[in-house]
């Protein structure tokens, strides 16, 4: 395989890593696992990287050479980014329903802390005035 083919081969299977991390951060966005989206976040970045660096290869590659497995190639990626996008999204949107699942629950933990207060402030007194009232 020459050198265009192998980048090309190599930018492919970043992307398939990329879709695997992109399944498992759904399965860690489902479990409120946050340190495991962290994880693949991080896997993700350092994929990122790897990812530039191919393209540039493939591409310089493929304009240099007039690779004729371009087409072929390009076909490839369109539906493996297709498939990426699809994920992406579907990861954004969990993660947009958990945060407002998260502030609601914040709304309602303040509102017992502000109605626990007011009750704090009508009911509570303290001990020594209890036993005071009673000598």
């Amino acid at each position: 395989m020459d050198e265009s083919g192998e980048s090309e081969k190599g930018l492919l299977q970043a992307y398939e890593s990329w879709r695997a991390v992109t399944l498992r951060e759904r399965v860690a966005l489902q479990r409120r696992d946050w340190v495991g989206v962290s994880d693949c976040q991080s896997a993700k970045s350092e994929l990122q990287l790897s990812i530039l660096h191919l393209t540039k290869v493939s591409h310089r590659n493929s304009t240099l050479l007039g690779h004729a497995k371009s087409s072929e190639f390009a076909q490839k990626l369109q539906g493996i980014l297709a498939e990426l996008i699809s994920c992406e999204k579907s990861n954004a949107e969990l993660i947009q329903i958990q945060r407002r699942s998260t502030e609601v629950q914040r709304k309602e933990i303040e509102s017992t802390h502000r109605l626990l207060g007011r009750l704090h402030k009508s009911y509570g007194q303290s001990s020594e005035t209890y036993w005071n009232s009673y000598s």
